[in-house]
């Protein structure tokens, strides 16, 4: 996984005071939907998500705006 996202964010989240992390998670497509309901039920308040799980993401919303 090459993403800058969790180095960029956290250095902002950092510098800000912010008392957040984030964190970059490899999921197989196979996995998604069972990492999401994990993600559901733990500490975490949002997600960014990337191709290949845009459309699984999109079917897992709640609410779409």
């Amino acid at each position: 996984m090459q993403s800058l996202s969790p180095a960029m964010h956290n250095a902002v989240f950092a510098r800000l005071g912010i008392d957040a992390h984030y964190d970059a998670l490899d999921v197989a497509p196979s996995e998604f939907s069972e990492t999401i309901d994990r993600l559901r039920h733990s500490e975490y308040v949002g997600l960014s998500v990337t191709m290949p799980h845009k459309d699984a993401a999109f079917l897992e919303c709640d609410e779409v705006s």
